[in-house]
């Protein structure tokens, strides 16, 4: 393939990508995966619009799919915090809790004070029967960030389990 060529199917990659990327902050996940996917088959090894087309297909409850996507995006980039993190949340959503936190330890390693991810985990301990590995979660998460309030609601859910 000429140089010039793989150029362009970078341009037009990089503009479906970031109309993807647009229609995801903006609520319209189905848009938002049209035009991933087109991003997607202009430039296969687009790991940013993988994770990308994986919040909108996790957005519209298609977990198997999201995973799937999330998989490829880490494939290409295993490095990404964030990605590990959306795929566990995928896991959780679909019952599978320990898969969900291996994604979050995962995500931890690469962002070790990201509250979200330690957030994250602890519901997925809860779901597990996990009272006291939640509290201790969800303890992480307020001591990053005391003001997150969602922190301290399933911190005291997760101890009323305790009694």
């Amino acid at each position: 393939m000429p140089r010039s060529m793989k150029w362009n199917l970078s341009l037009e990659a990089e503009f479906f990508y970031q109309q993807g990327l647009r229609r995801n902050k903006a609520e319209q996940y189905a848009e938002a995966l049209l035009s991933l996917d087109v991003a997607v088959e202009y430039k296969p090894d687009y790991a940013d619009a993988w994770s990308q087309r994986g919040i909108a297909l996790g957005s519209l409850n298609r977990h198997e799919e999201a995973i799937a996507s999330f998989d490829r995006a880490i494939t290409l980039r295993p490095d990404v915090s964030w990605v590990w993190h959306n795929r566990g949340i995928a896991l959780g959503k679909l019952g599978r809790y320990i898969e969900a936190l291996n994604s979050f330890d995962l995500a931890l390693e690469f962002n070790p004070d990201a509250a979200t991810i330690w957030h994250n985990r602890g519901i997925t301990l809860i779901d597990l029967g996990c009272y006291e590995k939640a509290v201790i979660n969800f303890e992480k998460t307020i001591q990053l960030r005391p003001d997150a309030y969602w922190a301290w609601y399933n911190r005291g859910t997760a101890l009323g389990h305790l009694k």
